[in-house]
């Protein structure tokens, strides 16, 4: 713990910052997602089942990859670790107040005669969260994308 108190301490005032919005949107979702429905948190999400043809510009790429570090670094020294579909929903939200366009997906695999879920998040072959989803089925996918007509 002391050890991941060092390493926050010394972080740029700019990831200072982005770390402290990230956690207190990761507990807004945890909360949301204790007790809303889905359907109220799939109005937020995007709009369902569309293709994402976006192309995303080199700065924004930059901001993705700082984006993912900071929610990695979260996920490894936080006092707890929050599920992926609340990753996924406060991540959402970060990439809609810079308008990139991402794509949101929600999965299912069976494993030892039990049904898993995961979500996860992907920017233009970039996974923001949720980077094992490896033989899951996709079940329906969000997107959100600022520059479609």
């Amino acid at each position: 713990m002391m050890n991941s108190l060092k390493k926050a301490f010394f972080l740029p005032n700019k990831s200072k910052a982005m770390a402290f919005r990230l956690i207190l949107l990761l507990h807004k979702y945890w909360f949301l997602t204790l007790f809303c429905s889905f359907k109220y948190l799939s109005l937020r999400i995007g709009e369902q089942g569309v293709e994402l043809n976006s192309v995303i510009p080199i700065n924004k790429k930059k901001y993705l990859i700082f984006i993912f570090k900071i929610f990695n670094g979260i996920n490894k020294y936080w006092l707890y670790n929050f599920k992926c579909l609340v990753r996924v929903l406060a991540a959402s939200e970060f990439l809609r107040k810079k308008n990139i366009p991402y794509t949101l997906f929600l999965g299912v695999k069976k494993q030892n005669s039990k049904m898993l879920a995961h979500a996860w998040l992907k920017c233009d072959n970039i996974y923001i969260t949720g980077s094992t989803q490896e033989d899951y089925q996709i079940v329906t996918f969000f997107t959100y994308d600022p520059f479609r007509k």
